[in-house]
């Protein structure tokens, strides 16, 4: 068993090769934003860097509304010239390998649920955070996708009450990307990696404050879909979940709206809220799902 996994991202691309002993080196490359000519050829570019492989296949997960059954993309989220994309046929043509391809939150989700710490359960979710946010949701004991694929776009839940611009929304205010912006402007030392960045908040008030407003906007909408599905178990995946604030500060903000809501208390248990297993890697793992039986994925383990 050998795949190559591709998570395009409105920021950056990660590939990395998947096999029965788990994922091999993730790469990562900024994503060509400008057109869908140069994005192809970018996508090609790394598909020939493993062309001595003998992969099996290739597995996609990218931003916005996807229909696996046809291949085609619609809207593309962040990258808004994937709209109308048809992936699937156009790379296995040049390529001459088979490729699938599913919305990034959900092959997160997927594989949080069949493989990670998402398991065994019957109502849950793969929460995104990203260059925008993404929800994978698994409702009754399956992935929810919805009459027009579009459950979980999250993005567009109005945190602003305003609604003055895209602003308002989740996809602007939960962005994990303007979050490393804003911290960054705290602290303008150059080539601080993000771990490095993470590392100098608790002892800044200005930096603080602004995670935990980032925290709260998700916080928020954890316990908005903790409302409307009865989840037993969140997850929070994509790059910012390496960062071990994030998650504590995402609880003390959950528990935050508990304490302050009054009845709250009593009617709505608090989910157990974790990082994905597979942390940022959830969506390159997912990606190849589609490449197995039931009976394939269940027998599997990472």
């Amino acid at each position: 068993m050998k795949y190559l996994a591709i998570d395009v991202g409105g920021t950056f691309i990660k590939h990395a090769l998947i096999t029965e002993n788990g994922i091999q080196k993730v790469r990562s490359e900024k994503t060509v934003s400008t057109n869908i000519e140069d994005f192809e050829q970018q996508i090609l570019k790394i598909i020939d860097n493993y062309q001595k492989e003998n992969i099996e296949g290739i597995g996609f997960s990218v931003p916005g509304k996807v229909d696996p059954q046809t291949g085609i993309l619609y809207h593309g989220g962040a990258l808004p010239f994937l709209d109308q994309y048809h992936l699937t046929s156009r790379i296995s043509q040049q390529v001459n390998l088979p490729v699938k391809v599913e919305n990034d939150a959900k092959a997160a989700c997927l594989a949080e649920w069949h493989w990670g710490n998402l398991k065994n359960t019957t109502s849950s979710l793969a929460l995104v955070l990203g260059t925008a946010v993404g929800a994978g949701i698994i409702s009754q004991g399956q992935l929810l996708t919805g009459p027009h694929l579009q459950a979980g776009e999250v993005s567009y839940l109005i945190l602003d009450r305003a609604l003055t611009s895209y602003e308002s929304f989740t996809g602007a205010q939960g962005s994990a990307v303007q979050l490393v912006r804003r911290l960054r402007e705290v602290f303008p030392q150059e080539n601080l990696s993000n771990p490095e960045l993470f590392s100098l908040i608790e002892g800044n008030v200005a930096a603080q404050n602004i995670l935990q407003s980032y925290c709260s906007d998700i916080a928020k909408i954890i316990f908005n879909l903790h409302v409307l599905f009865d989840l037993e178990k969140i997850v929070l995946g994509g790059g910012i979940s390496q960062q071990p604030a994030l998650l504590d500060y995402v609880i003390k903000e959950v528990q935050r709206i508990y304490a302050n809501a009054g009845p709250v208390q009593q009617i709505f248990e608090i989910p157990t809220i974790e990082n994905a297993y597979f942390l940022s890697d959830a969506n390159l793992f997912g990606s190849i799902l589609p490449f197995f039986s039931e009976k394939e994925i269940l027998e599997m383990s990472f």
